[in-house]
């Protein structure tokens, strides 16, 4: 108790601060208002005096329909309407390739927006308004970030639940409530699956195609390019298409930036079957006498191993130079032709700005006899 009283004052402290200097940031103010209206601590008078005085100076949709989802809460609907209006008008109308330092972007924030407005259950108006936004920021999103992906799944589990009243029937069974439907190939090629609305209401439906793509998808990218380069440790590269069992190699990834925009970069390496990962760190330069000549990151944010994969992350903002390498050792281990998968690179907070390589083929030569 006595924590959480001083993290109450700390608060109440910001929130008068930012009162007084009227500036337009804020986000941590509604973020905290927010929490302690879940737990019933917040001041209603705070709350009606962010959105009735201070509404506009806060910078951001979420951070309005935060203080918006705090006054519900408490019962205070018409005020609530206010705000989550205000959220719905300053959302972003473009897909913008700037990073922000709340890592938010148009699709992030119209999701977040829709959780809050749904869960709040703030009316058809707002809810159908918010719901078109979104609509319109996945239509126009082809990669999605992190933040984007959480928020999405958010939005769709308050939209989930807040069809109770939703009767279509797929197939000729209705089960109430429900939104989603998965469907395999094999079951529609057969014959066509009928849906229909059982309810009152008009309800829009959506069809999402996934499947694996005939042709692997060419190397390229955007504003980055990456390199797989595989090396005995002697530094000499190897024939990917002919590579005796048990050899011990050395991977070595290069990524190179294209503009001066720095990134936070997921850079992963998908393996073939028949290769493992030898030792779960990355190599430093002059660890093997044999690739001396690489300038290697020693010192990423995240590195991982995995048995399909190996991960790192960086944030460009703290290395030097537009080319970054990483390398790690792996050995031959099943003899066999095997696809290898691409690697790539993806700036995690706008994720647009990617690349990858080819998709190869690896083959392990067995033993003979």
């Amino acid at each position: 108790k006595i924590v959480q009283g001083r993290r109450e004052r700390e608060i109440g402290n910001a929130v008068s601060l930012f009162a007084r200097t009227g500036q337009k940031v804020g986000e941590d103010i509604a973020y905290a208002l927010y929490v302690l209206a879940r737990n019933g601590r917040a001041s209603m008078g705070d709350l009606r005096y962010y959105l009735d005085a201070k509404l506009q100076n806060f910078a951001t949709p979420l951070a309005k329909a935060q203080v918006a989802a705090g006054l519900s809460l408490y019962g205070e609907r018409e005020r609530a309407a206010i705000g989550f209006s205000a959220a719905l008008a300053d959302l972003p109308r473009d897909t913008s390739t700037v990073f922000r330092d709340d890592y938010g972007s148009r699709l992030r924030d119209s999701a977040a927006v829709t959780d809050y407005v749904v869960t709040a259950s703030a009316g058809t108006r707002l809810r159908d308004e918010a719901v078109d936004q979104l609509e319109a920021a996945q239509g126009q999103t082809s990669n999605r970030s992190t933040q984007d992906m959480a928020w999405m799944l958010l939005a769709a589990n308050a939209l989930n639940e807040s069809a109770e009243q939703a009767r279509i029937s797929v197939g000729g069974v209705q089960t109430p409530g429900r939104l989603a439907w998965a469907l395999a190939g094999p079951e529609l090629a057969g014959a066509p699956v009928e849906v229909v609305n059982n309810g009152t209401a008009a309800t829009d439906l959506l069809v999402s195609v996934a499947g694996q793509p005939i042709v692997p998808e060419p190397a390229g990218g955007r504003d980055y390019s990456i390199e797989r380069m595989v090396y005995d440790l002697n530094g000499n590269p190897v024939d990917p298409s002919a590579v005796p069992i048990n050899t011990r190699l050395a991977v070595v990834l290069t990524v190179r930036a294209l503009t001066g925009q720095p990134g936070r970069l997921m850079v992963v390496d998908r393996l073939p079957a028949g290769l493992v990962i030898d030792n779960p760190r990355l190599v430093r330069s002059g660890d093997i006498g044999g690739l001396s000549f690489l300038s290697t990151v020693d010192s990423p944010e995240h590195a991982a191993f995995y048995a399909d994969r190996f991960e790192v992350a960086v944030d460009q903002n703290r290395q030097s130079g537009e080319e970054l390498s990483f390398a790690y050792l792996a050995r031959a281990a099943t003899p066999g032709t095997f696809a290898h998968p691409p690697a790539s690179v993806e700036d995690m907070y706008l994720p647009n700005r990617r690349a990858i390589t080819a998709t190869s083929q690896f083959t392990v030569l067995g033993p003979t006899r």
